[in-house]
């Protein structure tokens, strides 16, 4: 009987070293696969015309940017873009559409020359689905102000892969710095090359503009 009782509680203990061997190898594939999927994303060479972002959460600022070069000078980005995800929201969004020059030195683009950002003020939610808002235009970089990603600094490659060199600042002027690198990854919204295109994409009513 004894016997009987230690064979089967032997079975029970096979079974369950083999479920969690199971499992374990599971979540690992799981992760290999998720590891792969983001290294697939991350950027080895920056092409023309191609839109980028990075992870929001490792510059503190929460709401994802974007950045495309449009030449071997110029490129424009849209940074902080935060679509209110509640439509009973009162206040709508306001959206900054920066046009800018780069220098390039090997793999190292130099941000923030000539900085021209556009700016849609939409007051409302119900404003920014009607595609009704106010246009207003900054020209430099705005004195006592925290600049926005990609309105200054670089894009470096660091091993296999770019990435942007971010700063933050935080508290009343002049400012605690923060700054790190993040990497680059490729994006699925493509954002306007011209201030013509941006215009008249938020002219039209809106779907999902973040991705």
């Amino acid at each position: 009987m004894k016997k009987k009782i230690l064979a089967t509680l032997a079975i029970v203990l096979l079974f369950l070293i083999m479920g969690g061997i199971i499992f374990s190898s599971k979540k690992e594939y799981k992760q290999r696969i998720t590891a792969s999927k983001q290294q697939n994303t991350y950027v080895t060479k920056i092409k023309y015309q191609q839109t980028y972002t990075y992870n929001a959460d490792k510059d503190y600022t929460g709401d994802p940017s974007y950045i495309k070069f449009i030449d071997s000078s110029h490129y424009v980005a849209i940074p902080t873009l935060a679509i209110k995800k509640d439509p009973e929201e009162d206040d709508g969004p306001q959206i900054d559409f920066l046009q800018g020059e780069y220098s390039r030195q090997g793999n190292k683009f130099q941000l923030g020359r000539n900085i021209k950002d556009t700016i849609l003020l939409f007051y409302t939610y119900s404003d920014f689905k009607k595609g009704k808002f106010i246009k207003e235009e900054k020209k430099g970089t705005q004195p006592k102000t925290i600049p926005f990603p990609f309105a200054e600094n670089y894009l470096k490659k660091k091993g296999k892969y770019y990435v942007y060199h971010w700063r933050t600042g935080s508290g009343n002027y002049p400012f605690d710095y923060t700054d790190g690198f993040v990497r680059l990854k490729k994006s699925k919204l493509d954002i306007p090359s011209t201030e013509k295109e941006f215009i008249q994409r938020y002219h039209k009513k809106q779907k999902n503009q973040q991705e």
